[in-house]
């Protein structure tokens, strides 16, 4: 008796978690997407410009009597775009948060199918934690990752909007090629998608593979790990959102994208910390 989880119970879990993860990763993404768009219209009718057409319009609805309603159909669409951005926000936070718990319950899960049990349950837990780090690693560079808001009261006008961005690590790499800052966006690239996807496929490798083989990637792996910034760059990214909310005009926030991606950097540490162990056979 080896005091640790019968496999059948882990593999039960792990049947119920991987559907029920992608479908709220898929929520939290195409949620946080949604947001951005509602939110990115809500600002457009905040520029100084649409502000001051605004005002115009609502002096011509005025004379007219309600015959010219644009600035009655501006405020009825500002509104919406507002209360859509709300709901899907609030929609993705709720998703993020039952992924989290799940998560964190089948991890541990997987953990108690392991401690004190043979090599074949530790390269089983690495297995089922490398796959978990790779449902949160692709909602964690899809997802928003930081919403920006910069904007200011203006006497006469109120309240206008001079940037609003939501950005996520794909959209952030997407921008910085775009841009031509090639170094750059080849850098994040390399450290924030590459290496993490470099190094699950080297632990799943692991722990398929025997012998010299397996020992061979597992040495690659911890090769990968030294190098491998992923965790740097989500930290990098909240310290940028730190220095960017002591601007009065600027509101930072961050989205669920980046909490998805340093929840995969630390439980992809997590499964490589199996491997030496089942390595031994």
């Amino acid at each position: 008796m080896t005091g640790s989880l019968p496999a059948s119970v882990v593999t039960i879990a792990a049947c119920l978690y991987y559907p029920a993860a992608i479908t709220l990763g898929w929520l939290i993404v195409v949620d946080t997407e949604d947001r951005a768009a509602a939110l990115g219209r809500a600002a457009e009718l905040q520029t100084i410009g649409s502000k001051a057409a605004y005002a115009g319009n609502t002096v011509l609805e005025t004379v007219t009597f309600g015959w010219y309603d644009a600035a009655s159909r501006t405020t009825k669409t500002y509104d919406e775009a507002v209360a859509l951005g709300m709901a899907r926000g609030r929609r993705a936070n709720l998703a993020a948060w039952a992924l989290a718990a799940m998560t964190a319950a089948f991890a541990l899960l997987v953990h108690g199918g392991a401690v004190r049990g043979p090599a074949s349950a530790g390269r089983r837990a690495a297995r089922h934690l490398c796959c978990t780090a790779l449902v949160l690693f692709v909602v964690g560079v899809a997802a928003t990752s930081l919403s920006l808001l910069t904007s200011k009261e203006v006497p006469g006008i109120g309240t206008v909007v001079f940037r609003y961005e939501a950005k996520s690590i794909v959209s952030t790499i997407r921008d910085l090629l775009a841009s031509h800052d090639v170094v750059l966006g080849g850098l994040v690239l390399l450290f924030s998608i590459v290496v993490p996807l470099l190094k699950a496929a080297v632990i799943l490798v692991s722990t398929a593979t025997h012998g010299a083989g397996r020992d061979r990637a597992v040495a690659l792996v911890h090769a990968v790990g030294r190098w491998s910034m992923a965790d740097v760059f989500a930290v990098a990214v909240l310290l940028a959102m730190l220095a960017l909310g002591r601007d009065p005009a600027t509101r930072a926030t961050t989205g669920p994208g980046l909490y998805a991606f340093a929840g995969s950097c630390l439980i992809s540490l997590w499964a490589a910390a199996w491997l030496p162990r089942s390595a031994r056979l």
